[in-house]
């Protein structure tokens, strides 16, 4: 299947489902799109409080990440091993809705801690092992609510700006070497980004649609970026639990020709995937549990393996 191809099966998804809301309307953080997916349920949980009176509500999320892998996807989508590379993100995302339209939030990176180990049995190893801890990037935003949320229960459409400011260190990790090369293991981009996003969500009974559709605007010679996602949902036994099936695809425009020197090629230039995001929530009064996988179909750029969630809300 052709990267047009499945561009225009994305596209003509998200178009179809925005439609529904108003017809003539049109994670760059991952971990950004999911958060603010789990929140879009957020107001139905307070509209029944604020019929003639608004108060502030938002969330508190503690998010875990964790990959392992062995092997990286090249510039042309190739598998090239890089030994043993392990890495675990840390993530504090807040959000609060100042009023039924404005909705402002920060997701930050409070910690990252990287490894890899070389492995004599695995061809290109690194020559010696090496490991890096420290900050990630942090991301702030907001969001404007085209239809107020005390208004309506079924249909919620969003536009908002993010802006990413590289508080972690892109070079972190130098002396990583493989057959003489040099390589990094960075703890954030290395570049001050700016992102323009819509999102919606419709909802039919126990079901809902999220979209998210983004264009990332990134500095220091590094190519922009856009990224298109949906995700399918179900609410069971009276909204305690939900399942969700999403997919994203984002790729780089190749205006940018900064070298890729991440091993793994995590924060790297130029990436593309498309990504399948399963992930199940439990939600009992103001606490939320969520558990999801992120699943690989296409890379370029990017790490080869599978990334795993873990994520505790706390909901006010």
């Amino acid at each position: 299947m052709s990267k047009l191809y499945l561009i225009n099966i994305l596209i003509l998804i998200s178009i179809a489902s925005t439609q529904l809301v108003f017809p003539n309307q049109e994670n760059n953080q991952q971990d950004i799109d999911q958060q603010q997916e789990n929140n879009q349920n957020l107001p139905e949980q307070r509209q029944k409080q604020q019929k003639k009176s608004f108060t502030p509500y938002g969330s508190v999320q503690f998010n875990f990440y964790y990959l392992s892998a062995s092997k990286r996807h090249n510039a042309n989508g190739d598998n090239e091993n890089i030994g043993s590379f392990k890495e675990f993100t840390f993530n504090i995302f807040t959000d609060i809705w100042i009023n039924p339209r404005i909705n402002l939030f920060l997701s930050f990176n409070s910690l990252k801690h990287i490894t890899a180990k070389s492995d004599s049995s695995i061809p290109n190893s690194p020559s010696k092992d090496n490991s890096e801890t420290n900050i990630g990037d942090l991301n702030i935003g907001f969001k404007y609510a085209i239809i107020p949320r005390t208004n309506n229960k079924f249909i919620n459409l969003d536009y908002g700006l993010i802006i990413g400011i590289p508080t972690g260190r892109s070079t972190s990790g130098q002396g990583t070497t493989i057959g003489g090369s040099n390589y990094t293991l960075p703890t954030g981009n290395g570049d001050f980004n700016f992102t323009i996003f819509e999102q919606f969500m419709m909802k039919f009974g126990v079901f809902y649609i999220f979209g998210d559709l983004g264009f990332n605007f990134r500095t220091n010679n590094n190519s922009f970026e856009y990224y298109i996602a949906n995700y399918l949902g179900i609410k069971l036994f009276k909204e305690i639990l939900s399942l969700d099936l999403g997919i994203k695809w984002l790729d780089g425009l190749n205006n940018g020709n900064r070298t890729n020197t991440s091993l793994a090629l995590t924060h790297a230039n130029n990436p593309e995937y498309l990504l399948l995001n399963p992930k199940l929530s439990v939600q009992i009064n103001s606490i939320s549990l969520q558990l999801g996988i992120f699943l690989g179909l296409i890379a370029k750029n990017t790490p080869s393996t599978t990334v795993l969630h873990f994520g505790v809300a706390y909901l006010y």
